[in-house]
């Protein structure tokens, strides 16, 4: 073989390897690696058929984007065998174990109807093509009732691989209206990602707002179906601080839009009870309760209760205890924290859930469905918002088909930080007011309107050990009580201080977020502790005992009630010690002076310490050392002296005496001396 010849045998086996690969790929993962990074040629949904009867057709309108002439692209539609299963429909979904093809036909794009890149596509079903369908013959589904899978597939005409696909599902229901329907509970969170900042500020950007007015839109769109809102407290909060229109209006539009509806009270920050409990925290859940209803009861203007939790984390005995503890009366539990049920079929009833000799009421969310809600279900690369809407009806719809007579109601829950568009949300809310096996509930009617289900009592279980600094949280709570324990009034900073402290027990916090959140709340604590001060000072004592003014300077927005300790060393005080502590004292605006008596033992500079203590005495506001001079003598030094003095008094008089009298006498005669001569010499 010669060179030439050789590298065109490796380009052809070269091609041939990518073409294999791509056939392998997930649809949308394939069309997308055959456009070099850019999706060109492409299916979105824009409409179809929710729920088929016996012998009426199944249409679908997709869009068509493509780099091809509308008669060059081909559109193939095929209709797969019923889904057994809800994991069968799961699989469906990402293009995988469809099963027997019932049926499949193919035109180019130009044969079909439509305009602006929009075509309606029709599979009769049981009977004869109707008028302006360009099928040739029907899918004989015999009224089977079920979900089918229905893929469509494009592709280049003369081309055997494809483009783009898409998998929807053809639900084929009753003709009438069934008399036991599944019920659906769909739970939307309002909530933002991070509400409130570490250094205590409140923000929701100009993105989340948008997002959170999508959701509120929902409200007032379906009065025929229910809905649960569980609104998180501290995006409320943020909601009314953000500055701008549209926040003020997606509040307003929440509290109209609320009315009549079941919303569920939640604590202010999404805290996994156990993570609490475990860390000898069980006081935080009542207060993270207590917070979260207050902000709901203003911002909403509705008085919300535990009663319903949406629980997160594992679930034990003293969990258990725990929730009874603050009103929690019933329990959503997703299947992640739970035990096995060892069961094919969808737990869908109320079961009583037991842990430690504790038990409540409770109901699985329905993980598959919250999928649905967050487009997580669909193959990546998916962003086909109507397509998603149908799949939860689809999926809801394979549930009621696992056991069509028996009372049976699941619950949606959609993720916290839903991304829903209009699109998606009015083919959910219009499918449901429309269905005939389907019924929309809350999650209060699911415990009530369903029967409890007798094959159900494990309990969800720990499975980790908690990451909470308790110590620390403790020790900012018990500052902080004694802070806002001392005033008169509340403490307007107090609120950002609690705060920051429930958000940091978060369960999604990492530890570096719960220690900045920590971090913020005492730093506000130091804040207000600098608005204390003791004003330096100096005083001079001209008496053994005098009464020397301490002044206090309180830039505190209110009144504080507090205690002043004050030590000395060469200090002695009314109480005839070297400490006293002044009781009940009152702290006002400005400056506050306290009079105290203080008796100096001797001269000289002597120092004060000043020391100011909430009023349990827990917590140092401030301390300062001040100085105090003192001119006076002490009674032995005043002895000595007097004593000095009197003895130089009596000493110079003496000597004065002696003079007087030496003066006084006569002077007696000089004798005469005579000098002995030399020897030898004579006079």
């Amino acid at each position: 073989m010669t060179p030439l010849r050789r590298r065109a045998a490796a380009l052809a086996a070269a091609v041939t390897a990518v073409g294999l690969t791509m056939a392998a790929l997930p649809p949308r993962v394939a069309a997308a690696a055959g456009s070099s990074g850019s999706v060109r040629d492409s299916l979105t949904l824009v409409s179809q058929t929710t729920w088929s009867a016996d012998r009426s057709p199944f249409s679908m309108r997709v869009a068509v984007r493509g780099s091809d002439s509308p008669s060059d692209l081909v559109l193939r539609v095929t209709v797969y065998s019923r889904l057994r299963s809800r994991s069968a429909f799961a699989a469906s979904q990402r293009g995988r174990g469809l099963g027997e093809a019932l049926w499949s036909e193919s035109s180019t794009v130009d044969q079909l109807s439509g305009s602006g890149g929009t075509y309606s596509l029709c599979v009769p079903v049981d009977a004869a093509p109707p008028p302006g369908c360009t099928a040739s013959q029907p899918v004989y589904l015999n009224g089977t009732e079920g979900v089918y899978p229905v893929q469509v597939s494009l592709s280049r005409r003369g081309s055997s691989s494809y483009l783009d696909q898409m998998v929807s599902h053809l639900v084929l229901v009753p003709t009438t209206l069934s008399a036991v329907r599944l019920g659906l509970a769909l739970v939307v969170p309002v909530a933002a990602a991070e509400p409130l900042g570490t250094d205590g500020s409140r923000r929701v950007d100009a993105a989340t707002v948008a997002r959170l007015g999508t959701i509120a839109g929902l409200l007032g769109e379906h009065d025929g179906v229910s809905l649960t809102m569980v609104p998180d407290p501290a995006t409320l909060a943020a909601l009314a601080d953000t500055g701008g229109a549209p926040a003020k209006a997606v509040l307003a539009e929440l509290r109209k839009g609320i009315a009549g509806m079941e919303v569920v009270g939640r604590p202010f920050a999404p805290v996994a009870p156990y993570d609490l409990v475990e860390s000898g925290l069980t006081g935080e859940l009542a207060a993270q309760v207590q917070r979260g209803g207050d902000i709901e009861r203003t911002e909403l203007g509705v008085r919300t209760s535990p009663a319903t939790w949406l629980t997160a984390g594992p679930i034990d005995g003293p969990t258990l205890e725990a929730l009874s503890g603050i009103g929690v009366q019933r329990l959503v539990i997703s299947t992640d924290e739970l035990q096995s049920t060892l069961t094919n079929r969808t737990p869908s009833q109320p079961y009583t859930l037991t842990a430690g000799g504790q038990r409540l009421p409770a109901v699985l969310a329905d993980d598959a469905l919250g999928a649905d809600l967050a487009g997580s279900a669909q193959p990546a690369g998916n962003a086909d918002p109507v397509l998603a809407g149908h799949e939860l009806l689809a999926d809801a719809a394979q549930t009621y088909f696992e056991a069509p007579n028996v009372e049976r109601g699941v619950v949606a829950l959609a993720p916290r930080l839903w991304r829903p568009s209009h699109q998606m949300t009015s083919v959910i809310l219009d499918g449901l007011e429309t269905s005939p096996i389907l019924s929309s509930m809350s999650v209060d009617e699911v415990f009530s309107n369903v029967p409890t289900s007798t094959r159900m009592a494990q309990a969800a279980y720990p499975v980790r050990g908690s990451t909470l600094p308790a110590s620390r949280i403790r020790r900012d709570r018990s500052d902080q009580a004694a802070l806002a324990g001392s005033t008169t009034a509340p403490l307007p900073a107090a609120v950002s201080m609690n705060d920051l402290v429930l958000s940091s027990e978060g369960a999604d916090n990492t530890r570096s977020r719960r220690n900045a959140y920590l971090a913020g709340a005492e730093s506000v604590l130091a804040g207000q502790l600098r608005l204390v001060s003791v004003v330096n000072s100096s005083v001079t004592l001209t008496a053994r005992q005098a009464t020397v003014p301490i002044s206090v300077q309180s830039l505190l927005p209110v009144p504080i009630g507090v205690r002043v300790i004050l030590a000395s060393d060469q200090l002695e005080f009314a109480n005839g010690q070297n400490t006293t502590v002044l009781d009940s004292q009152t702290l006002r605006q400005q400056n506050t002076t306290f009079p105290v008596t203080v008796s100096a033992r001797t001269t000289g500079s002597f120092p004060l310490r000043v020391t100011i203590v909430t009023a349990n005495g827990s917590l140092t506001l401030t301390s300062n050392r001040l100085t105090i001079k003192s001119r006076v003598f002490s009674g032995v030094g005043v002895a000595l002296s007097v004593g000095a003095l009197l003895f130089l008094a009596l000493w110079w008089g003496r000597e004065l005496r002696k003079g007087r009298r030496s003066r006084a006498a006569p002077a007696a005669p000089a004798e005469e001396v005579r000098r002995p001569e030399p020897a030898g010499v004579s006079t």
